[in-house]
């Protein structure tokens, strides 16, 4: 089954912030540890055009970045993306605070498949799951594993499979 994330992630405080400069579509689901998602859609063709490829991302475009970094004054703003198949994949983050990059760019891959480009590094054991772009992402934005989960699903991230599944039914 796949897994498929484009989205920004931010604290629930700065949330207002990066929503301010988002188009008027743009939904913030609750996360836990007291982080927002904004899953980023197709749809908003004007900011995310998918003519990637800044900063070494697959999708991410220079317009989108340029709000994430903007929305970024007020607190850290993480871009994550993941793709995952058959439990193979890649993940990617990077955090804007104060106006630049405060961490990243990350890309990481569990199989030498997915390694996308030479930029991205090989996390191949299950012990080293802590060491993927997302999870590198969450911390930085000061979220915990909890107990026997990574931040990823800490924090909930794997309650859904797809960007689309996060956003509200139509």
């Amino acid at each position: 089954m796949a897994v498929v994330l484009e989205a920004l992630i931010v604290d629930a405080e700065n949330a207002p912030s990066l929503l301010a400069v988002l188009p008027d579509d743009a939904v913030a689901v609750e996360l836990e540890a007291g982080l927002v998602l904004v899953p980023l859609a197709t749809k908003w063709k004007g900011v995310l055009d998918r003519d990637g490829g800044h900063l070494g991302f697959e999708q991410l475009t220079e317009p989108l970045a340029a709000l994430a970094e903007a929305a970024s004054a007020t607190g850290p703003v993480a871009y994550v993306h993941l793709e995952f198949f058959g439990g193979m994949g890649f993940q990617a983050s990077v955090i804007w605070d104060r106006g630049g990059v405060s961490l990243g760019p990350l890309f990481t891959a569990n199989h030498e498949g997915d390694l996308l480009t030479p930029a991205y590094r090989l996390i191949s054991t299950k012990d080293a799951i802590q060491d993927m772009a997302i999870n590198a992402a969450l911390r930085h934005l000061g979220v915990r594993a909890d107990g026997q989960r990574d931040e990823f699903d800490t924090v909930g991230l794997g309650r859904q499979r797809s960007t689309g599944d996060w956003l509200p039914r139509q």
